[in-house]
């Protein structure tokens, strides 16, 4: 396999769990799967619109948490590669994943020199409504 099709491998494996994680989460949370919406509005900021920027960032967000969930250590580079998502866009969702209302996750950071840093995720799952952070 070469390299960018073992990238398209993992990114279709990641989209199959996050689907299937979405159904769980609507199922646990009385809600319709097929809406595509689940609490986007914990998103906010002035410059926040939800009709234009919610379902991107919750995709994003996802996307983020579900290629660092399992605690290894990558920079925003190896993140952007699994992702697909700007590495400016990666950051501030890794600053979301700390707050309380994305799920209060740990984001460890580590300094690798000349201003790289690479960064690894701590998932808090005391209970099912955290393992979502949409």
């Amino acid at each position: 396999m070469t390299p960018l099709s073992e990238v398209v491998a993992g990114m279709n494996k990641l989209m199959e769990q996050q689907e299937f994680e979405f159904k769980e989460t609507c199922k646990a949370q009385n809600l319709d799967p097929t809406s595509k919406k689940i609490e986007c509005t914990r998103f906010d900021g002035p410059e926040f619109v939800e009709a234009r920027d919610g379902e991107r960032l919750k995709g994003q967000i996802n996307r983020v948490y579900q290629s660092m969930k399992d605690q290894q250590w990558r920079t925003l580079k190896q993140i952007a590669q699994l992702t697909g998502d700007p590495e400016a866009s990666i950051s501030a969702q890794l600053r979301h994943l700390r707050k309380e209302r994305f799920g209060s996750h740990t984001v460890n950071k580590k300094h690798l020199g000349d201003g790289l840093y690479e960064y690894q995720l701590i998932p808090n799952l005391p209970s099912a409504s955290s393992a979502d952070v949409g």
